[in-house]
């Protein structure tokens, strides 16, 4: 039978000293800044969502744009056997720092094989290239030429394993450092001069899912790209860079850009029947006030089969304790049902329980503490595969399911976060979605909701406590 290890969370905050300094917590890149040069989400087309840097597909064919292997959204399907990929316009890469990152979900990859993922070469065949060689990342400032130098990863990359990909060249530090999952795969060793290739020349040939190398000549990609971002001129640090992987989404909910997401990713939402409330816990929250009141966007990520750890952060405040309401909904479908259940919901006298869906579509829940109305109050939901579920309020540990480890369920394509009701259609939807033991009332939640944040890992006790002292 389930046991529930329940320790009912004080009140009061752990102290603001008492958290460590050395998490990446509020390091995150900077939101719509020059430190993003161009951006590809790949949602139905090749377009650049800056609109300076479009993208025109090539290939024997016209590639897709599946959700299925997409981590947000959509993702370009490229097939090598129709030399498909992406010309973009040249960005200026050489003689400077840069930045390279996307998401990738390569496909029936064989052992030898060369699948090219960005290029750009100039007229003299002064080529930068970023291929996965062998199932390794390997980049080249100079692949064209038979002396080239690489820098080859240390991480064996699987067929069909959703894997983030950063590159960074430091031109203070002459150097080339390459991250998968945004930790540190392979740094150059000695000074590495910066790419020489003549970025601004009107021959120069920029692509995405097309690489060339002297030993491998034209390399294709085979499988989906997702989110490719290019930033010129700059080195991101490796907090922004663990950010860029693991911060699937962050929404504020201030008067400025209400729905819009901070993370890289811009994974911005809708809304229908909110207010802004002047005093959220950090500056503005978003008020949900009807019956009919909802936040949504279709950011819920595909999992990586190697960690299927995700951890949800906001802060809630209740009008009421004894009206129920969803938190957190999750769904496959837009409307909220299909496969679907509550992640954090209220029971009828105010308490707060956590739900997850197992990889068996099997549903189960903890119950965490009566959560006080019209105070703000952290909540924070952390899943690992060893650890299970665990609740934290305000910082402090609350409950967690306590049955050892177990898989969660990982859908083909990315899911809809819904916050403050179980359906953009209002309390009232018929819906057909799993629910644990626990008895729960699912519906419109009247209160407001601020700094809703979600991870692709399972954050540790400092960087709780940090997110719980804003």
């Amino acid at each position: 039978c389930f046991v529930l290890n329940f320790i009912l969370a004080s009140s009061t905050n752990i102290t603001v000293s008492s958290c460590s300094t050395s998490t990446c917590i509020g390091q995150e890149t900077p939101y719509r800044t020059s430190i993003v040069t161009a951006l590809y989400p790949f949602d139905g087309n090749t377009n650049d969502q800056s609109g300076y840097y479009t993208g025109v597909a090539f290939g024997t064919s016209v590639p897709s744009f599946p959700s299925a292997g997409a981590y947000i959204g959509q993702a370009i399907y490229l097939n090598p056997a129709s030399q498909q990929y992406v010309q973009i316009p040249n960005i200026n890469l050489s003689k400077q720092s840069f930045t390279l990152q996307a998401w990738l979900y390569p496909q029936s990859m064989t052992t030898s094989s060369d699948y090219g993922i960005f290029s750009q070469c100039d007229s003299s065949s002064v080529c930068l290239s970023l291929s996965l060689r062998s199932g390794r990342f390997v980049l080249s400032f100079d692949s064209m030429n038979s002396n080239n130098i690489t820098l080859t990863g240390s991480t064996l990359v699987s067929s069909s394993v959703i894997v983030h990909i950063t590159v960074v060249y430091d031109a203070i530090r002459f150097q080339q450092q390459i991250y998968v999952d945004g930790q540190i795969d392979a740094v150059s060793h000695g000074m590495v001069n910066s790419y020489q290739g003549d970025s601004s020349s009107s021959t120069t040939t920029t692509t995405i899912g097309r690489s060339l190398s002297f030993a491998r000549g034209t390399s294709y990609f085979q499988g989906r790209i997702d989110h490719f971002i290019i930033s010129a001129g700059v080195a991101r640090s490796a907090c922004q860079i663990s950010n860029d992987a693991s911060l699937v989404v962050y929404y504020p909910f201030d008067t400025t850009g209400t729905y819009n997401d901070y993370s890289v990713n811009l994974c911005n939402g809708i809304a229908s029947g909110t207010t802004i409330a002047s005093s959220g816990r950090v500056n503005q929250a978003l008020s949900f006030t009807s019956s009919t009141s909802y936040f949504q966007s279709q950011c819920y990520p595909r999992m990586r089969a190697n960690d299927q750890s995700f951890s949800f952060s906001l802060w809630v405040n209740p009008t009421s304790t004894t009206s129920g309401g969803t938190l957190v909904h999750l769904s496959s479908n837009s409307n909220g049902n299909g496969t679907c259940y509550d992640l954090l919901v209220f029971t009828s006298t105010g308490a707060l329980v956590c739900q997850w869906l197992y990889a068996n579509n099997s549903t189960d829940s903890a119950q965490g503490p009566v959560i006080p109305a019209n105070t703000s109050t952290h909540v924070v939901v952390v899943y690992s595969y060893k650890s299970g579920v665990r609740l934290f309020i305000n910082g402090q540990f609350s409950t967690s399911s306590n049955t050892g480890s177990f898989s969660v369920f990982d859908a083909s394509s990315p899911w809809y976060i819904t916050l403050g009701n179980k359906s953009p259609l209002g309390s009232s939807a018929s819906l057909s979605c799993q629910s644990g033991s626990i008895p729960i009332s699912s519906g419109s939640f009247s209160g407001s909701i601020d700094e809703f944040r979600m991870y692709n890992r399972e954050l540790n006790n400092q960087e709780i406590c940090v997110l719980a002292n804003p």
